[in-house]
Parts: C-alpha cells; sequence; structure tokens
C-alpha cells in the first residue's frame, strides 16, 4: 500500500495543549492525530507518543493524516468525535467561533484499554477547485506559480479534536480536549543544500531529502526543484548565456539532485556578485546562492526583499502582475505602496506575513485519511493600469527603519512608437511566391522602448491589433 501522507511531525503533546477538567489520559477517551493508518493498542503507554502537539507540514504537497480515539477506561465507551479549527492568542487560548466545526464522527464504540481509527465526514460541502476564466482568444493561458486545491479552507492555526459521550453530546463545547497547532514548515526542515564552482562561469548547487531523525516520512513523491538565473535580479548577466545546463529536476525521496548552470558570462567586465534562487515544491527561494562564477558561491541568509513585476512597462488597459518577495526578515509584517506622484502614496495591500499560508482539508481518503493541502506562495496583486499614464514606484516596506524599503519602478506608456517605417522591402515583380523574404522594420519610442514587433502578411489589421481574415501575422526577432 503506498501512503501519500508526507513529512507530517508529531511531537510529545504538552500538558497545556490539553484542556478541560479531565487532565489525566486514564480517566476519559482522548482522540489524536497519527501519520500511520493503523495502530497497536499494546502497550497502552505507547499511544501516548503519538499524540502530537504539532502538525508539520511540507509546503505544496499532499499529505494524509489519520484520527484514532483511545479509551484507557476500565469500561466500553461510546462515543463521539469532533475536529474544529480554531485560533490561539497572545495567551495561548483557543477560540471556537460559530462554524468552526470542520468534520464529526458519531456513535464510535471503543472498547476498553483499546484505540479505535475514527472515519470522519466533513460538516461543510468541500469548494470545487477553482476553474480559470478562459483565457482571450489567440492569447495563452495564464499559468498559476501553486494550484489552488479543493476542500475546506482551515481557519486559524490550531486543531482541535474533541471527545463526548454518544448519549450526551456537547453542543457548548467547553468539554476536554486536544489542541494541535499546525505550521507550515519551510523547506530548509527537511532539505539540504550545498554549492560549488566547478569552474569560471559555473554553479552547481547539491539538493539533498534531510529528513530529521525524529520525524516519520511516508511518502513516494519526489520534491520537484529548480534553479533560477533570473535577469530581472541580475541585469550584469549576459541573457544569451543563462540558457545552458541543468535548471530543474525530480529529487527522490532519501536522495540528492545536482542542478548546475555553466558558461554564464557578464555583459561587460563586471563580475559583481549575483543571486541565484532554488525552489524546492513550489517554494521560491527556499534556498539563496550568492556567485559571481569565477570564485566560492556561498548560501546567503541575509534579508532579501523584492518587488516583481510581470511587465515594466506597459501598455494602459492591462493589469500588471505585482508579486511581493520577502525572505530572511525579522518584521513578518510587509507594506506595499504605490507613488501616484507629486509624493503621494496609496497602499495597495498590508500582508501580516511574508508570504501567503493556507490550508485545505478533505474527508473520506483512502483507509478513512484525512488529506492536508498546504499552499505557500508570495503574495500577488493586479494593478490595474486603466486610465493610468507615466511612472508609477511600487514599494515594499516592513520592519520600522525607514532603509527597510524595496522600490521598482512601472512605465505606462500612452504613445505609440514614432518613425515607423519598413525597410528594404523587396521589389514586388521579385517577389516569388512560397519563397522566403526577409522582412525588416524600424521604430523609435524613447518612453517606454520597444519589446515586440510584429508583421502582418495580408490585409490592415483592425485597430485593436486583430488580423484581418485570411492574413498572417509574424513575431520578428527583436
Amino acid at each position: 500500500m503506498t501512503i501519500r501522507s508526507v513529512l507530517l511531525t508529531f511531537a510529545i503533546l504538552a500538558v497545556a495543549a490539553r484542556h478541560g477538567a479531565a487532565d489525566d489520559p486514564t480517566k476519559t477517551p482522548f482522540a489524536f492525530f497519527s501519520p500511520l493508518p493503523s495502530l497497536n493498542a499494546t502497550p497502552a503507554p505507547s499511544v501516548g507518543l503519538e499524540r502530537a502537539a504539532t502538525l508539520g507540514l511540507r509546503p505544496n504537497v499532499e499529505q494524509r493524516a489519520y484520527v484514532f480515539v483511545y479509551n484507557p477506561t476500565e469500561a466500553d465507551k461510546t462515543v463521539n468525535v469532533i475536529l474544529s479549527a480554531g485560533a490561539r492568542d497572545e495567551a495561548n487560548k483557543i477560540t471556537l467561533k460559530a462554524g468552526s466545526e470542520l468534520a464529526r464522527a458519531t456513535g464510535i464504540l471503543v472498547p476498553t484499554k483499546q484505540l479505535v481509527k475514527v472515519a470522519l465526514s466533513g460538516s461543510a460541502k468541500p469548494a470545487p477547485a477553482p476553474v480559470p476564466a478562459p483565457p482571450p482568444a489567440g492569447k495563452p493561458a495564464p499559468v498559476a506559480a501553486v494550484a489552488e486545491p479543493s476542500g475546506q479552507k482551515v481557519a486559524g492555526d490550531t486543531f482541535v479534536l474533541r471527545v463526548e459521550p454518544a448519549d450526551k453530546p456537547d453542543r457548548t463545547e467547553t468539554k476536554d480536549y486536544e489542541a494541535v497547532q499546525w505550521v507550515i514548515n519551510p523547506p530548509r526542515e527537511y532539505f539540504k543544500a550545498t554549492v560549488e564552482n566547478p569552474g569560471k562561469g559555473s554553479l552547481a548547487v547539491v539538493v539533498k531529502f534531510s529528513k530529521p531523525a525524529d520525524v516519520p516520512l511516508y511518502s513516494d513523491l519526489p520534491a520537484k526543484v529548480r534553479l533560477d538565473l533570473r535577469p530581472d535580479l541580475n541585469p550584469d548577466l549576459d541573457p544569451k548565456t543563462l540558457q545552458q545546463g541543468t535548471f530543474e529536476a525530480e529529487l527522490p525521496v532519501d536522495g540528492e539532485v545536482t542542478l548546475f548552470a555553466e558558461g554564464v558570462k557578464y555583459k561587460g567586465k563586471a563580475d559583481n556578485k549575483v543571486k541565484v534562487m532554488v525552489s524546492v515544491d513550489g517554494y521560491d527561494r527556499a534556498f539563496i546562492v550568492e556567485t559571481n562564477f569565477n570564485g566560492t558561491p556561498v548560501l546567503n541568509s541575509d534579508p532579501f526583499a523584492n518587488v516583481k513585476l510581470s511587465s515594466e512597462r506597459q501598455v494602459p488597459g492591462k493589469p500588471v502582475l505585482v508579486t511581493v518577495e520577502a525572505d530572511n526578515i525579522k518584521a513578518r509584517e510587509t507594506t506595499l505602496t504605490v507613488d501616484r506622484g507629486k509624493g503621494k502614496d496609496d497602499v495597495i495591500q498590508k500582508y501580516k506575513t511574508p508570504r501567503r499560508e493556507d490550508l485545505y482539508v478533505k474527508f473520506g481518503g483512502e483507509n478513512d485519511a484525512i488529506t492536508f493541502s498546504p499552499v505557500v506562495a508570495d503574495w500577488t496583486v493586479d494593478f490595474e493600469t486603466k486610465g493610468v499614464s507615466g511612472r508609477r514606484k511600487f514599494q515594499l516596506e516592513w520592519g520600522t527603519k525607514k532603509d527597510e524599503l524595496v522600490t521598482r519602478t512601472l512605465i505606462v506608456d500612452r504613445t505609440a512608437p514614432v518613425e515607423t517605417d519598413l525597410i528594404d522591402l523587396p521589389a514586388k515583380e521579385k517577389i516569388v511566391t512560397a519563397t522566403e523574404h526577409k522582412l525588416k522594420a524600424t521604430g523609435k519610442d524613447m518612453e517606454s522602448g520597444i519589446a515586440d514587433v510584429f508583421f502582418y502578411v495580408g490585409d490592415a489589421p483592425a485597430p485593436d491589433g486583430k488580423p484581418a481574415p485570411g492574413s498572417k501575422v509574424v513575431r520578428g526577432i527583436y
């Protein structure tokens, strides 16, 4: 049997995590999570080691867990098991709001000194996976960094497992319960990276699955790893030399892979250090490497922040995707603003965490499994350019110091290129059907530059650029 439940960390339950009148685990039945689909109740004390104080989850990977209820009393018990989601406050108090129940199982017979696996049923209908809107005709569909999973979205950071007598259900939710906090661990918790310089213009990054000895691992899912040499962050590098090497691989469980780049050159004579990113499981910048491709590369854990724009030059009317990238910063909160000019800044968004972290849960999996789908991704927002013209400066702020910020400028250009012309056109009488002809065009755009050139073969296009019926569009090499 294959168990696709990846890297669930189960610690011994602290006394503070168990609440109510019956803190003594020998006096009342209790429920707990386990990464295993089957457990043995003998010897009884060993079952307590499976009672988790924390669920440590691997980001962007489906994981499974199971719920058991144990009866330590001298009599058989029939119980209900309820799973809810709550949030802890600064005093470590857990609050359960109306509608916080996720799932329950009723009428569970648990013999004395035995444990029973619980088949929980969701209390709410799982939300279907979102279906993206179809792209406009002739346009490619956008590619999402992380797919949104189906299931119930978990509110708060703590699961509450409560056991009640089936004949006396506790509708006020004040009885004894187990509290289990969930966290999504960054890849550094499970993976290790080492770097080396095989030669001038080269970089090698070895990524290993590094499982802590006290973490049970049950998975047949490899990790997807990627090496990113981003021109937007490294303008000194010649983008034409960033294509040679091994930039993506699948990392098997208990294995290692080597990613490498070679033949990298700088545009000029500069050999300034640049940043190379390594992503794991869709978690961008899991590791950041600093190198000049001519010395000793190092893993960098200094604060990193950036505002990434899908386009730094844009015609009005099309939104620009703004991505907030933040790593290793002490302050968890970040603020994204945009300068409208004349010293006035608009706050676009405030984020309480450096990255978005969400958890979805589904019930009724194989062997009564609960399926967890953690989602970790950079924060993104669409900036609408309709009615915008000129420069807009985006600024990401964090912490309390004025120097803790990073900026990026967007140019929205309403004017068309000028001095456009077709040059070196062949004479009409020399054009032969089914033969190749080289076409050239020239033009200037002082405000935003020219990104693409398209040649329309046939009748003139419509004002919106849509090709006329029967004509062809050829993208030029710019």
